[in-house]
């Protein structure tokens, strides 16, 4: 066998075991999916964050925490308007939004939570909410009441019921 095949297989081997090793010790996040009901706002309104608990604490840093403002167009396609990231959604008041136009939106938001530092199971929340805005709304803001306490501890319980059901 030519050396540059042995080269060949011997770094794909190395970088298999590394995927394997990396694979092994990455968290698992358990899914929790949240439809908010859909709502109509007044222009300027948006959607209002309230964690409940410190943000910097149980939204894992690194990962791709994100909330996304789409407007759907009138066939029904999404176009995006603006992304929160992870540094913006660490603040104790977060608002999403202004949402200024009279249109139907779309919010959704991904938020990576765990219970505390180290832990190896933890949760991913899926949250959606279908927003119009309207002059006629009396309303201005929408809240999501996301309990990160309750969802980091939601990512525990299901990590000890799936080691429960491995070991019996």
């Amino acid at each position: 066998m030519p050396a540059y095949l042995g080269g060949l297989l011997i770094s794909l081997a190395a970088m298999l075991g590394i995927f394997q090793m990396k694979r092994a010790m990455m968290p698992k996040f358990h899914p929790v999916e949240q439809k908010e009901a859909a709502v109509t706002l007044a222009p300027g309104g948006g959607v209002r964050l309230n964690y409940g608990a410190e943000p910097g604490y149980f939204l894992i840093p690194g990962m791709p925490t994100r909330v996304l403002a789409s407007v759907r167009r009138p066939d029904g396609t999404l176009a995006p308007l603006r992304r929160w990231g992870y540094g913006e959604l660490v603040e104790k008041r977060v608002l999403i939004g202004p949402l200024a136009e009279e249109s139907a939106y779309e919010v959704r938001g991904e938020f990576y939570i765990c219970a505390q530092p180290g832990v190896e199971h933890r949760s991913k929340l899926e949250i959606s909410q279908d927003v119009t805005v309207s002059p006629r709304a009396t309303e201005k803001f929408a809240d999501w009441n996301i309990d990160l306490t309750a969802l980091g501890q939601r990512g525990l319980s299901a990590g000890e019921e799936a080691n429960t059901k491995v070991n019996h």
